[in-house]
């Protein structure tokens, strides 16, 4: 029995991915155009399989550091991300985004700024907020 591909169309589909769309909005359009059930991990392996390029937005605003691989997965990482788009108007998945801003409002409730120190074993900590903090972070004096 042979399966037939989900992807109908692999011009509109990369034409998507020029155009900036996220795995969401394809997962919703495909659902609604062609009444295909598809998921975030098929997009992904998709993209992987045809030579797309992962798209990445930096997000120096809020991650003005030079962070390590082993610190980029940890909690103040990602969640800083998260507010980045945020701010940006970027679509963030509503589960991401909802445990950001708990995340935020937990650091504001308790006077807390994030501050990033790549030669320490965590890397990111919780400090006591300061009058020069103009933010949910500590900015370093220059950028590393």
């Amino acid at each position: 029995m042979t399966r037939r591909p989900k992807v109908q169309d692999a011009d509109e589909v990369r034409r998507w991915f020029d155009a900036g769309w996220t795995y969401d909005q394809m997962v919703n359009e495909y659902r609604i155009k062609y009444g295909i059930e598809t998921s975030i991990s098929m997009w992904s392996h998709w993209r992987a399989r045809h030579n797309i390029p992962v798209r990445r937005r930096r997000a120096d605003d809020m991650i003005p550091w030079r962070v390590l691989p082993r610190h980029t997965g940890l909690t103040p990482s990602r969640n800083l991300a998260t507010i980045s788009c945020l701010r940006a108007g970027v679509p963030v998945r509503p589960e991401r985004r909802d445990v950001a801003l708990r995340w935020e409002e937990w650091l504001k409730e308790n006077n807390l700024v994030v501050h990033y120190d790549r030669d320490t074993p965590e890397g990111w900590w919780y400090v006591p907020r300061e009058p020069t903090d103009d933010d949910i972070i500590r900015r370093p004096a220059t950028t590393e």
